[in-house]
């Protein structure tokens, strides 16, 4: 249950990404509808003028509305529809095959087109109440479409929710990307490249543990002897393969039971298993061969487990107990991953496979050359001593660590797919509004210039403005981003909710865009011609 609650959290975040997608599209379409109605102002006057009700007037706008985003949400079906089959293509780094079903089901089109309307109704009330409410004398006397200052009020507004909604998509990608490097950087505690592992499963073909011994000790001396293999051992649990073995374990002093009890992970492998994988020693000594079935029970444990269960003691010779049995730790190993490369560390044990055997087993090979040569090789050795049994499964250790970082991969991917979608909508959004404010001020820019204004005179008078949207943005979306993002802690490896290297690089980002987006209008207006836009008004 814990699993499938983070599997519905991380999707659940990734739903409400693509819904402040959407929310970005819906405010900046909104503010291209109040530039429209200003510029339907004396139109809309006269309508007023000859008889037609605001009711009217309002229930036309919002049709017109609602036509344009169901047409988008139309359109967004449509690629989604083709998107699905290419989604159906997609094979994650699984261990196992994992097919996606993703054709086209009615309820989620039903429910797109739906959330479609609500949004086109939500986004284009504001802008058909703007437009249903013209002074009717100005509007009348003047036909250029001048608005007032509540529509640009208005369109700045819209202009700054999207700025800050864009940021606090940014943020989100950006921590995630960041989640990645970090994993992607992690000390292991193990060297994967150039392994791979092979697993198969003695049970189902009625080997006994004397037999199954047998087979395995004789598995690994034909791999070892294979031309490039530098050495390969056995253990119960892949590295990183998402399995793992629990158990409570006691402390034992002199034969007592102390109070100290913990939990800890651990797998059972051949006495080759630490040099093939490269684990660092700590203190003591690796499994041996002398370490067999009928001697003393003894186990290697990581400095996790030591610290936890004798803190501040030297952990050789000391017993624990499980499962009854008492094992005697002879070594210490570094601490390492074992199941996952975000986990976090945990106390872990190693015991012989002579003295605690396993029917199914996974081969860990270090080998120079073609992995995939390497694993038919391993499969041609398992034939040789028993054709009955095979591979469950055989793969190179490095696609394990990749699988294992599949969610930061896929979040820092998707996620930043919407980010970079919300900053170009969010840009454009910007472009509009100044592009429209430079279009009305035609008149007040050639009197500027006319008067003696140089060009960048206007160039900072236009692009100051798109600078104050995109700070204003900016603020707001990183104290949402500052509120939001600790929801997000437990997807994040090795990066707080709060990286101030995120939270630095996001304004930057956004400015250097808001800018190039201020820029273009702001070209535009140095090259108002005086007498020419004098003369049109």
């Amino acid at each position: 249950s814990g699993g499938r609650g983070a599997v519905v959290g991380f999707f659940g975040m990734l739903l409400a990404t693509a819904g402040l997608v959407l929310l970005i599209a819906s405010a900046n379409i909104a503010g291209m509808l109040l530039a429209r109605a200003v510029a339907r102002r004396r139109e809309m006057a006269v309508r007023l003028a000859i008889g037609a009700g605001r009711r009217r007037l309002v229930r036309q706008l919002l049709t017109e509305s609602l036509v344009l985003f169901l047409l988008g949400g139309a359109a967004g079906l449509a690629l989604t529809v083709a998107a699905t089959r290419l989604l159906a293509r997609f094979q994650p780094p699984f261990p196992v095959r994992i097919e996606f079903d993703v054709a086209p089901d009615l309820r989620v089109l039903g429910f797109a087109l739906l959330i479609a309307a609500a949004t086109g109704i939500l986004f284009g009330l504001a802008p058909a109440l703007q437009a249903s409410r013209p002074e009717l004398v100005p509007a009348l006397k003047d036909g250029t479409p001048s608005g007032g200052s509540r529509s640009g009020r208005g369109r700045s507004l819209f202009v700054a929710a999207q700025l800050a909604m864009s940021v606090l998509l940014l943020v989100t990608a950006g921590l995630f990307v960041r989640s990645l490097q970090r994993g992607l950087a992690v000390d292991l505690g193990f060297e994967p490249d150039g392994v791979v592992v092979a697993t198969t499963n003695l049970a189902p073909h009625g080997y006994d543990e004397e037999r199954g011994q047998a087979f395995y000790q004789q598995l690994l001396d034909r791999v070892q002897a294979l031309p490039g293999v530098e050495g390969a051992a056995l253990a119960e649990l892949a590295l990183l393969g998402g399995s793992q073995h629990n158990n409570d374990i006691e402390a034992v002093e002199e034969g007592t039971a102390a109070a100290r009890e913990i939990g800890s992970g651990y797998n059972v492998v051949s006495p080759e298993y630490f040099e093939t994988m490269r684990i660092g020693l700590v203190a003591g000594r690796f499994l041996t061969p002398a370490d067999r079935a009928g001697g003393a029970p003894v186990v290697v444990v990581n400095q996790a487990l030591a610290e936890r269960l004798w803190p501040g003691e030297r952990p050789l010779g000391k017993r624990f107990r499980m499962s009854g049995t008492e094992w005697e730790v002879v070594g210490v190993t570094r601490d390492g991953k074992y199941n996952f490369v975000n986990e976090r560390p945990r106390a872990f044990s190693f015991f012989p496979f002579a003295q605690q055997y396993a029917a199914r087993m996974t081969l860990h090979v270090r080998a120079a050359g073609n992995p995939a040569q390497t694993l038919e090789q391993i499969r041609q050795e398992v034939r040789a001593l028993d054709p009955n049994v095979g591979l469950e499964s055989a793969m190179p250790l490095p696609a394990l660590v990749g699988f294992s970082l599949f969610p930061q991969r896929f979040a820092a991917f998707l996620v930043g797919i919407f980010g970079l979608v919300g900053l170009l909508l969010a840009g454009v959004g910007v472009y509009g509004v100044l592009a429209f404010q430079v279009a009305q001020r035609t008149r007040e820019f050639g009197i500027r210039l006319a008067l003696g204004a140089r060009a960048g005179d206007v160039i900072r008078l236009v692009v100051g403005r798109g600078a104050l949207l995109a700070a204003a943005g900016a603020v707001v979306g990183l104290v949402l981003a500052a509120i939001v993002t600790r929801f997000l802690q437990g997807f994040l490896f090795g990066v707080s909710a709060l990286d101030p290297i995120t939270f630095a690089g996001v304004p930057l980002a956004l400015g250097a865009v808001a800018l190039l987006a201020s820029y273009l209008p702001a070209r535009r207006a140095t090259r108002v011609d005086p007498v020419e836009a004098l003369r049109h008004e």
